[in-house]
């Protein structure tokens, strides 16, 4: 017989989390499992009812196995949620209805009720959309192979420098993976919003998912090159292929280790100004990659991803943990800002009770969701305020389109104040109360917002989506989403004065933020205060240490001057390449 002959191909899907990995393949599932449909007969229906009983009990018992190990509290907590749909009173009943009232088994009742559940999710974006029914496909699936004595492969042992290949990675298994030994993975389904993703972002693993049948077409041993920024698999690449990535990471490597040298250097201007560098983090994991970077402080904390992890509300107790965690692990010498819940529109979390909207990035989300579910809203600022006692604590309120909803939202605070007093409970009298510059009637009114304001941070993000009237999520119109537009650079213009007019500060929490085509531009507007996500943020220290404050502020002028926002990226590609051939000579622009 001759030797079989390996063939290179390319696959294709989106970025979960990103970077570059090389590695063999280590194939986890063959694929999904597929669940056999029988009609059975009336003396069997109890038999049946059982059966699932069983694998209920024994599913519960594997989640809680696993959170016995030592895993970080971001695990456990997607665990907890697992946990609580594998106990839903709900969920039980409804599959033992449909065993008896169709006589059917139990494994087709559960798939048909998991079906009917995530036909039914019609809130919020596709993404959004994509990363509840993945929730309900991860628990599904771990029924069903309990029904049917199937066993999923463990991942604790795999061998060093391995890129793991499955049908789905559930956040369950995450909990079992060593970033030690894993260099990145590879999925057939998923979204970038889906847990698994926000995990391997929060552990800095390269990350592919929506790749649809790689479980099945590649084999254990099979080398890969996964290019997670482009969202490409190279199976079994050309050794010209291979050799360039290679080189492409070795550069990297090199790029993070000149980086890293700066991680304990403050961050100065050329001329000795210095700016503060925060991150943007929503999952406690994350700390750690702050302090590998450097980073002391955090600027935007998205508290609704505890809710959206869990797969439900997190109660007032549960918020406390969180909060208190983080203040207590920072340090009493470093801040914290926690945003408020920014649910709504693209985070809906499991049980929200969200009605269908026909313009929902216009409807009922962040602190309009905050002023209606006043309960909810009451719950997190009692977590917030009983927590400050830990550290040094600052509240920011998303979304804020005038004054009124500032006082009320202030009001709401006050009450809850009051509450806390008479119940006797400590809180920090020291909490400062900010709010994000995200829409346009914002930064319009800004004077006002600053008279009642503590600080601003503007979120870029929203900004240019609002003022521009872009879904960035349109392909047919996302091209014309840029930060080099005019109205946006003067909206910041006019924010960073208006706040220095009134004496606050005034920060950057949006992707602008660890943008380094932006930076000299942005030092020049009077932005000081960046906050970005930690390996972004060190980028911006690269830079800023290289510039002097009266030269940004001359670039920013002659920016300034310009009408289109073509002019403006080129102009901006021109003169860094000049003044930083070291920092943008093999940069990709994206402006």
């Amino acid at each position: 017989m001759g030797e079989s002959v390996v063939t290179p191909r390319t696959l294709k899907g989106t970025r979960g989390s990103p970077g570059i990995a090389i590695g063999l393949a280590y194939v986890v599932d063959r694929g999904k499992i597929k669940v056999p449909m029988r009609l059975i007969m009336p003396k069997l229906v109890p038999f049946e009812k059982a059966r699932f009983r069983t694998s209920i009990h024994t599913s519960l018992r594997q989640l809680e196995t696993a959170l016995d190990r030592e895993i970080g509290d971001d695990h456990k907590e997607i665990l907890d949620a697992h946990l609580a749909w594998l106990s839903d009173e709900y969920m039980i009943r409804e599959v033992e209805t449909l065993i008896e009232s169709e006589r059917i088994n139990a494994e087709w009742a559960v798939k048909k009720l998991l079906d009917q559940l995530i036909a039914s999710i019609d809130a919020g974006t596709e993404s959004e959309r994509q990363a509840r029914s993945d929730l309900f496909h991860e628990v599904g699936d771990r029924i069903i192979r309990n029904l049917m004595g199937a066993q999923q492969e463990s991942v604790e042992t795999v061998p060093e420098g391995v890129i793991l290949v499955a049908h789905d990675f559930t956040p369950a298994d995450m909990a079992h993976v060593d970033r030690t030994r894993v260099a990145g993975m590879a999925m057939d389904i998923g979204g970038p919003t889906s847990h698994t993703c926000i995990l391997a972002r929060g552990m800095e693993l390269p990350t592919i998912v929506g790749l649809d049948h790689v479980s099945n077409e590649v084999q254990t041993g099979d080398v890969l090159v996964l290019d997670a920024d482009d969202g490409r698999v190279y199976v079994n690449p050309p050794l010209a292929v291979l050799d360039d990535y290679q080189e492409r990471a070795r550069r990297l490597d090199e790029q993070l280790q000149e980086l890293l040298k700066l991680k304990d250097v403050e961050c100065k201007t050329a001329d000795g100004v210095s700016i503060q560098l925060q991150a943007n983090i929503e999952l406690l994991e994350e700390l750690g990659i702050m302090e590998e970077h450097g980073i002391k402080d955090i600027g935007l904390f998205r508290s609704e991803f505890l809710f959206l992890m869990k797969g439900g509300a997190a109660d007032e107790d549960e918020q406390y943990e969180l909060y208190s965690l983080l203040l207590r692990n920072l340090g009493p010498e470093h801040c914290v800002t926690i945003r408020t819940l920014d649910l709504g529109w693209d985070k809906v979390y499991a049980g929200m009770d969200m009605q269908p909207e026909t313009n929902p990035a216009m409807g009922l989300r962040a602190i309009r969701f905050c002023l209606d579910r006043e309960d909810l809203f009451k719950d997190q600022l009692r977590a917030l305020l009983r927590a400050s006692i830990h550290g040094r604590m600052r509240i920011m309120f998303p979304m804020i389109s005038g004054i009124d909803e500032l006082r009320e939202a202030k009001n709401i605070l006050e009450e809850v104040q009051q509450e806390l007093e008479l119940e006797g409970a400590a809180y920090s009298d020291n909490v400062e109360i900010g709010i994000m510059i995200e829409v346009p009637s914002a930064v319009m009114m800004a004077d006002i917002l600053a008279d009642e304001a503590d600080f601003f941070s503007i979120g870029t993000n929203d900004l240019i989506q609002y003022s521009l009237a872009i879904d960035r999520e349109n392909e047919h119109v996302a091209h014309l989403y840029t930060p080099a537009h005019v109205a946006i650079l003067r909206m910041i213009e006019s924010t960073v004065k208006a706040g220095r007019a009134a004496g606050i500060e005034v920060a950057m929490c949006g992707e602008m933020a660890g943008d380094i085509q932006m930076t000299m531009l942005l030092l020049g507007l009077g932005v000081t205060c960046f906050s970005a996500n930690p390996p972004a943020a060190l980028k911006v220290k690269q830079l800023i240490r290289k510039i002097d404050t009266a030269e940004a502020r001359n670039f920013a002028k002659r920016v300034m001057a310009l009408s289109s926002s073509e002019d403006i990226a080129n102009f901006i590609r021109r003169e860094m390449n000049k003044r930083y051939p070291e920092i943008f000579a093999n940069h990709n622009w994206t402006i």
